[in-house]
């Protein structure tokens, strides 16, 4: 499905520069057509936001620092944010957060990255709210604690390992 690789590459964390997305075309599934509209910083030619649309409905919204590099990418499905976000370190290119959206709210897993690129966290959210095991690891690897949150969002225990 064109148009659909990136979460899939960036999913893997790679070393991958997001930056280089742009030298793929993108293009929409079917016969829909594809039509963009970029904004650029105020008083400068660098992008600001690119919006990738499909027979008029906004697909991804890629977000990019006063520097034009890739910070930020939103994932929607009939006009509402839905899917995979994404966020960019600016300086490496690496993923450093992924966040499941449903109707506009965090809703599904989450991960998140140290800057080289290991894994920070992995936890669960149900609409916006916490739950579940949260577990937050060394750079190495090595899990640190584990946080336990019950339906509502409420801690219920922290366990640092050994």
């Amino acid at each position: 499905m064109a148009g659909l690789f990136l979460p899939t590459l960036l999913l893997a964390n790679s070393a991958l520069m997001a930056n280089e997305f742009w030298t793929r075309p993108y293009r929409c599934a079917g016969n829909a057509t594809h039509s963009e509209q970029k904004e650029t910083w105020p008083q400068t030619t660098k992008l600001k936001q690119v919006d990738h649309l499909c027979n008029g409905q906004i697909q991804h919204i890629f977000e990019y620092d006063r520097n034009g590099k890739l910070q930020r990418i939103k994932t929607f499905n009939g006009g509402k944010e839905q899917g995979w976000q994404y966020y960019v370190n600016t300086v490496t290119g690496t993923l450093m957060r992924k966040v499941m959206i449903t109707n506009g709210r965090m809703h599904g897993p989450e991960e998140s990255y140290y800057n080289t690129g290991e894994l920070l966290l992995r936890g669960q959210y149900n609409y916006g709210v916490k739950v579940g095991t949260w577990q937050y690891f060394h750079k190495d690897g090595r899990l640190k604690k584990t946080l336990q949150y019950d339906s509502r969002g409420f801690l219920l225990k922290t366990t640092d390992a050994p």
